[in-house]
């Protein structure tokens, strides 16, 4: 045989054993599940056009429960839940828990961007109950 006639044989060979591997690795990563990708930001419900707190940046606790389309209730147990464990830990993640500010007269207000972020720090690291 002469050796470019083994030349191209080989060289056919090689191409054939490349593109096979290429397939099969493209095969394989088309099959591969995808991971879920977290969402890129939180769609909060729209307040009703009657309430007025949707253009101010601080809400009362009966405010912040119609904002979230909770009962008060709800809320009263959110932060008495966050209270209980604050007291035993230590350090812990900034919108863990809901953040609000208890005035002296025992009043307490909530600002609205910083519950934004607190309801989408609880979806995207939400423990199934």
């Amino acid at each position: 045989m002469n050796k470019s006639l083994l030349a191209i044989i080989c060289s056919i060979i090689i191409g054939g054993a490349i593109l096979g591997g290429l397939l099969t690795i493209n095969t394989t990563i088309a099959n591969k599940p995808q991971p879920q990708q977290a969402p890129s930001q939180i769609l909060v419900p729209p307040a009703t056009a009657a309430t007025e707190f949707t253009h101010t940046p601080v809400l009362s606790k009966t405010e912040l429960a119609e904002y979230l389309r909770l009962p008060i209730e709800t809320i009263d147990v959110i932060l008495k839940g966050d209270a209980a464990i604050r007291k035993q830990m230590s350090t812990y993640d900034s919108y863990r828990f809901l953040p609000h500010y208890k005035a002296p007269g025992g009043d307490i207000v909530f600002m609205k961007s910083e519950v934004d972020k607190w309801l989408q720090y609880q979806t995207l690291n939400a423990v199934a109950e």
